[in-house]
């Protein structure tokens, strides 16, 4: 995934999206860890997510939106975060609790410098995932 938004655009296989999506379903942990994609390039990233999120549907879909929603609130772009919020309660009835929080947020005005603080640093991520989670450097 890391690979794919330092070569973005590039395509991202239909298999990586399934795999993300049961890694958010089945460990919550393993969503808040890719929040930190987001400290890389946060348009890109939001990108990315979305492009992940096609061939999905239903909860695992808003899951990974709400990746790029939150990517999209990091980069200042909040009306594209509220459209993508719009949108997974329009498919699914309802917003997921991350979703929820970034839209009380960003109802509230909550700056994208204040949210920014919340992204997990690069030793909380290595942790949550049980060894050295990609950077783009790797990459280099």
């Amino acid at each position: 995934m890391v690979s794919a938004m330092v070569h973005w655009p590039t395509e991202v296989p239909s298999e990586l999206s399934a795999q993300v999506a049961v890694m958010i379903r089945k460990h919550l942990v393993y969503r808040d860890a890719l929040l930190r994609t987001a400290a890389y390039n946060p348009r890109t990233a939001a990108a990315v997510f979305t492009e992940l999120s096609r061939p999905l549907r239903g909860r695992d879909r808003a899951n990974v939106l709400t990746l790029a929603a939150t990517c999209h609130y990091l980069s200042g772009n909040g009306a594209m975060t509220g459209i993508i919020f719009d949108h997974i309660t329009e498919t699914t009835g309802g917003l997921p609790s991350l979703a929820q929080l970034l839209d009380n947020a960003l109802r509230a005005g909550v700056t994208p410098g204040k949210l920014r603080d919340v992204i997990p640093d690069a030793g909380t991520v290595d942790e949550l995932f049980g060894g050295h989670f990609p950077t783009p450097e790797d990459f280099a």
